[in-house]
């Protein structure tokens, strides 16, 4: 799969070394010159030094070919825009990170609105699991 990140933060560079685990083609763009070479060093990947909030950014990698895209910078409302502009543009599936609970409470909303495939908040995320896991462990001591 063609799979383009948009955020080279913790999050970012983690979700490109579990997709290099797949054999993916994955393209990151990031503003930050610095953090694309140390990637690229480390990692068999194409870098964008550029704002991915960039319709023309977008359009110059061939969003449109991209299977997924994965908005993952330091803000929500980036990531929405991000995700948005290359749904809009042809990308087959975006996903978009977003921390804040104002945001979470409305996500349907979000998702439907700007034809968002995904919205995910990690910390959520870690909560229903631990939630579940704990669940899980009180049923079995019972």
């Amino acid at each position: 799969m063609k799979i383009a990140v948009v955020g080279a933060g913790k999050l970012g560079c983690k979700v490109v070394e579990a997709l290099l685990g797949g054999d993916h083609s994955v393209t990151v763009i990031d503003k930050n010159q610095e953090t694309l070479d140390k990637l690229v060093s480390q990692m068999d990947i194409m870098t964008v030094n550029a704002n991915g909030k960039s319709v023309s950014v977008l359009k110059s990698i061939g969003i449109e070919n991209y299977d997924f895209l994965i908005a993952c910078t330091d803000g929500d409302e980036k990531n929405i825009t991000i995700a948005a502009f290359a749904k809009s543009l042809g990308c087959s599936k975006v996903i978009a990170r977003v921390r804040d609970p104002e945001h979470t409470s409305q996500m349907d909303f979000i998702k439907d609105t700007l034809g968002i495939d995904y919205l995910v908040n990690p910390e959520f995320s870690i909560t229903l699991e631990i939630y579940k896991y704990l669940v899980e462990k009180s049923n079995l001591s019972t």
